[in-house]
């Protein structure tokens, strides 16, 4: 039985079937017969180390994090119906942690209401308050904040009332568990109603109503309270509802709004006075109030991330300018510094405020200034009423924040009414300099792989850094660079890493370089504190949270952690700052698939490998640096979640088998690799996509660095990727490129080219055919970490060995020491700063990874002949990737 592309014409699937978010609904993996599903390779016992206890928040504080959609039912065709529940899984996802979580805040909207009803939310598998967190009218979207405990689930439970409706649900943050009621901080509590006038048939109105909030679950000497404040049957539309401390300055910021005929719902953090009571009233005419206390703050706001409330204080009124926010426009304010918010706070809590007007549509989302903006929203704008929402937002990196419109046109008003205090950063810990320290050992592979590292050490000193670096340096290195023709971030960063690899190694020769040790270090680190300190974690606009970007920062990192004894205090910091927010950005993503769980091609011809291996990158290298930091658990889990998706096949969705403890069906949101082993990219087999598994191993080589254990993930599915290098045949005759045979082992008689690199293209290759660097390090890395032991597959030494030769007689051709003498061997505009990347892979692995687990090939096994697809799909229209290719070659 052939052993090549089975799955064939990709292409004549739809591919418009929508996945729901996270895996709320899951869909089945068709049936395969017999499948055959292969563990990840066994890792060496080095990896076993585990990792230190990671830092716990202090109860009650607050961590925000990136706005995230974690269901839309719109979007799946689940729409709630009438007293219908949504689970909605909240632990564990977009940054919050498994264990620990005292509540979460959210987000919930209301779409398209068959008529006038409510929403609750509380904790899954817990009885249904009988209180309201949303309520909306027909056809009409409205959103509220909402504090909501999660069950023993990890999940909140949405309920529904007597309509049916569309839901929205987005994460902003959540409060750390509070065991002691008496303990500083938020602490989270069943909904408890402490005011419905209507029962007393007294409406609120102008003159203030004193409601009793101690008591029950919220104890005496509480700062404020966490409480839903609904209106019901209000004299007028867009009266000012207002709350504050009892005793307290009667405020002249409102909290919400009413509409006439319809009750509204919104959550605000109200002062208590020293009568243990808040004090509610109207701007004008009057309305029924509902109050429900959600939650409660103890303390005045120390810092670690508490919440501190300050004196009401306008930040912005966009009708005193005259000048309203329109779709796609951005208002930015800063925070710091304003009603006596300190530097370092880092969260603002705001009343944001939608005028009415006749083209007051669209929705209102606040975010971090400089932050991109979100696929969430705070508040739905209308033109007849003004609808107000308090919310917390993440302060940017200059400490303020933006309002940012999406449809319509409107004013719009910004109150601020407290902050959250500094969070605490984590401590970066260096490599184990023991390991490094050990340098190169002796071996078959060492002297080949010091010399490519050398020689492009050579190249980079000499030649690279004063004719090609400074033109990079100058780039603006901002959010615009993911579409930089120069690749400028990701070459300066490979580059960086090629040196400090060599320094930290005992492999750089300053003899062979022509610099001093101390002048490459200074090269390193203006390229470190360049990259980083242009990221948007240090400045506004910067580069990041983009395609590529976790990718790129984590080379940075690694060339700064390498040499992070060596470096200033302002490159370490910008480094950190970077790191932290390139992980945090990780775990907002979704792993990429070429074919969902349900067999719907979704990039057709294209495999997500490559994206799942590089997103892995992030939080792996967060992990390393900063093993005890409090989002290490999140970041761990966002790993081995890229990990397991990078080199899936269908064989995995339905062959049992865990990997970290994690169930594959669990893990998996569909397949990247061909059954038989082969990586589909740009509508092709293309080994030099397989060879990107060496990014999985990359996490590896960092565990290794940090003492701690790898992901089993990491190695998930490698043996199968390696092995079609060796055993997939590609006959002429059946349509594939001459000389036909293997990538691996191309038939005798081959192209001059074929024998010249050693590697055979079957279907050709974009990027030229060329590069032998890339299967010399997958070679090194399946020898030192088990995954090339098939019986079937070649020596992986022998296979390291050879291309390691070639690359060496590449670099020779130079005077310079540059390995690619025409564009057109590699078309890509970083070549040699990728050979620096490569190599100092190469050589870690040299030094990290000792042979692990071989076993001689006791049986031989016969190459198996693959027939091409009937129809391979045509590449995708030219993409984020066409603009690196070398404008010197020709792409006819």
């Amino acid at each position: 039985m052939s052993r090549g592309l089975v799955v064939r014409g990709l292409g004549l699937l739809a591919t418009t079937t929508l996945l729901a978010t996270g895996g709320l609904v899951t869909a089945v993996a068709p049936a395969v017969a017999s499948p055959t599903t292969t563990a990840a390779a066994t890792t060496p016992a080095a990896l076993a180390a585990a990792l230190p206890p990671a830092s716990v928040p202090a109860a009650g504080t607050y961590r925000a994090v990136f706005p995230t959609r974690l269901v839309d039912t719109r979007t799946v065709t689940a729409r709630l119906r009438a007293g219908g529940r949504l689970v909605v899984p909240v632990l564990g996802r977009a940054g919050v942690p498994l264990t620990g979580v005292g509540a979460v805040q959210l987000h919930v909207t209301a779409v398209g209401g068959a008529s006038s009803s409510h929403l609750t939310v509380h904790a899954s598998g817990a009885a249904v308050p009988g209180t309201s967190s949303v309520n909306y009218a027909r056809t009409i979207p409205v959103a509220n904040t909402v504090l909501a405990r999660p069950g023993p689930d990890g999940a909140v439970a949405v309920t529904n009332g007597p309509s049916s409706v569309d839901v929205v649900v987005d994460l902003v943050g959540w409060y750390a568990a509070s065991p002691k009621a008496g303990t500083e901080g938020v602490h989270a509590v069943a909904p408890t109603r402490v005011l419905d006038s209507r029962r007393t048939g007294r409406a609120v109105t102008t003159t203030p109503t004193l409601v009793r909030v101690v008591g029950g679950p919220v104890p005496s000497g509480v700062k404020a309270v966490v409480a839903n404040l609904t209106t019901v049957g209000a004299s007028a539309s867009g009266l000012p509802v207002l709350s504050w401390a009892s005793g307290g300055p009667r405020p002249t910021a409102s909290n919400g709004n009413t509409v006439k005929g319809q009750a509204v719902a919104t959550q605000v953090v109200v002062g208590v006075g020293a009568d243990g009571r808040i004090a509610l009233a109207t701007g004008g005419g009057s309305t029924h109030l509902v109050a429900d206390v959600v939650g409660y703050v103890v303390g005045t706001g120390s810092p670690g991330g508490h919440l501190r409330s300050v004196a009401p204080l306008r930040l912005v009124d966009t009708r005193t300018a005259g000048v309203p926010l329109a779709s796609g426009q951005r208002l930015p304010q800063r925070v710091v510094g304003r009603g006596g918010v300190p530097a370092g706070a880092s969260a603002a809590l705001l009343t944001i405020t939608a005028v009415p007007g006749p083209k007051s549509t669209g929705t209102l989302v606040t975010v971090g200034n400089g932050e991109r903006r979100p696929s969430t929203s705070d508040l739905n704008a209308r033109t007849d009423v003004p609808v107000a929402r308090q919310v917390v937002v993440p302060l940017g990196v200059d400490g303020g924040i933006a309002v940012v419109r999406s449809g319509g046109t409107g004013h719009v008003v910004v109150d601020l009414v407290g902050y959250v205090t500094a969070v605490p950063v984590p401590t970066v810990v260096g490599p184990d300099a023991a390991l490094l320290a050990r340098g190169v050992p002796a071996g078959r592979l060492a002297a080949d792989g010091v010399s490519v590292l050398r020689t492009s050490v050579r190249h980079a000193i000499g030649t690279w850094w004063p004719k090609t670096a400074p033109a990079l340096l100058a780039r603006p290195m901002d959010s615009a660079a993911q579409s930089d023709r120069t690749d400028a971030v990701r070459r300066l960063s490979m580059e960086a890493l090629g040196l400090s690899t060599a320094l930290s190694t005992g492999t750089y020769d300053a003899g062979s370089a022509g610099a001093s040790r101390s002048q490459a270090l200074a090269v390193v680190e203006t390229i470190v504190r360049t990259v980083s300190c242009r990221h948007r974690a240090s400045v506004v606009g910067g580069w990041g949270h983009s395609w590529q970007s976790p990718m790129w920062s984590s080379l940075a990192a690694r060339a700064a952690w390498l040499s992070w004894a060596d470096l200033s205090p302002a490159a370490r910091a910008c480094v950190r700052s970077m790191v932290l927010s390139e992980a945090d950005f990780a775990t907002t993503v979704e792993p990429y698939v070429m074919v969902s769980r349900s067999g719907v091609v979704l990039r057709p011809g294209n495999s997500g490998s490559e994206e799942n291996s590089w997103f892995a990158l992030a939080p792996s290298t967060a992990v390393s640096m900063m093993p005890a930091a409090e989002r290490r658990d999140a970041w761990r889990s966002t790993e081995v979640r890229f990990l397991a998706n990078a080199f899936s096949r269908a064989a995995h969705l339905t062959g049992g088998g865990s990997v970290d403890g994690v169930p594959l069906a669990d893990l998996l949101t569909g397949w990247n690799v061909m059954p038989d082993g082969s990586v589909v990219n740009h509508g092709r087999v293309a080994p030099d996509y397989s060879t990107n598994a060496y990014q999985n191993v990359d996490t590896v080589l960092l565990a290794l660095l940090a003492g701690h254990r790898a992901p089993e993930a990491s190695l998930l599915g490698l043996r199968e990727v390696y092995g079609a290098l060796v055993h997939n045949v590609y006959p002429v005759e059946e349509g594939y490129a001459a000389p036909g045979g293997a990538v691996y082992q191309p038939v005798a008689g081959g192209t001059p080219q074929a024998r010249e690199y050693g590697v055979y293209y079957p279907q050709g290759c974009d990027w030229g055919e060329g590069q032998v660097l890339p299967f010399a390090l997958l070679d090194a890395q399946a020898l030192a970490f088990g995954f090339g032991t098939d019986p079937a597959d070649l020596d992986p030494e022998d296979s390291a060995a050879r291309h390691l030769d070639h690359a060496v007689e590449m670099q020779a051709r130079s005077a310079d020491g540059r390995m690619y003498v025409d564009p057109a061997e590699y078309t890509y505009v970083g070549r040699e700063e990728h050979t620096a990347q490569l190599a100092a892979q190469l050589v870690l692995t040299l030094v990290l990874g000792p042979v692990a687990g071989r076993t001689d090939v006791t049986e031989p096994v016969d190459p198996e002949v693959v027939a091409p697809p009937s129809e391979l799909d045509a590449p995708p229209p030219v993409g984020d990737e066409s603009r690196l290719i070398d404008p010197r070659v020709g792409r006819g």
